[in-house]
């Protein structure tokens, strides 16, 4: 299944046939920007310009299980931890919110970024989160305790938009508008 964004909602595509299976309705006329689906496929997570997020049941009749509100600004990336248990947004605000994913229930702000955060990432085993922003940097961040424990300042010449982890959680990777692409040791423990 692929998901993209629309005013209002989200459209869900077969991939292999290419036919629209389904539209999700966020109820309000605002831009769906991003979206995520847990690596099981049970939910979907999406983030609005209205500041947003989300999360609805990938069956038929695709309930909304959470709607989140912590964000005043647009929403740019949502991620999922591996287990779907947890999904983390990231704003304009120059934040990233960790939420739990059935219940919307949130978990720890991320801030440090100066700008928009563009794109997030969890380690393997969920212990760790990677976000870069149009600041250019990239941050690592713990997750058991909501500190970030490695910041690459000006890790890119211009604003970084993706990130992802390495499947051992020991390196990650970063793109961004230079055309660059960055590779990172992971540091897994301490502060900065």
């Amino acid at each position: 299944t692929v998901a993209a964004g629309s005013m209002g909602g989200i459209s869900l595509w077969d991939a292999a046939s290419g036919s629209k299976t389904a539209s999700l309705s966020i109820g309000s006329d605002r831009i769906v920007l991003c979206a995520a689906i847990s690596a099981d496929g049970a939910l979907l997570a999406a983030g609005a310009e209205d500041g947003g997020v989300h999360v609805f049941e990938m069956e038929a009749p695709y309930q909304r299980v959470a709607k989140m509100e912590a964000h005043a600004v647009a929403v740019r990336c949502v991620a999922f931890s591996r287990d779907g248990k947890t999904v983390l947004s990231g704003s304009e605000d120059s934040r990233a919110v960790l939420w739990e994913a059935a219940s919307g229930r949130q978990l720890y702000t991320l801030q440090g970024h100066g700008s928009w955060v563009l794109g997030a990432a969890f380690s393997a085993d969920g212990s760790h989160v990677v976000t870069c922003s149009s600041d250019q940097t990239v941050r690592n961040w713990d997750l058991t305790t909501g500190a970030s424990v490695q910041t690459l300042a000006d890790s890119h010449s211009d604003q970084a938009w993706g990130v992802a982890f390495d499947p051992s959680g020991g390196r990650f990777c970063s793109v961004g508008d230079d055309r660059a692409i960055r590779v990172f040791e992971a540091t897994v423990a301490g502060g900065e």
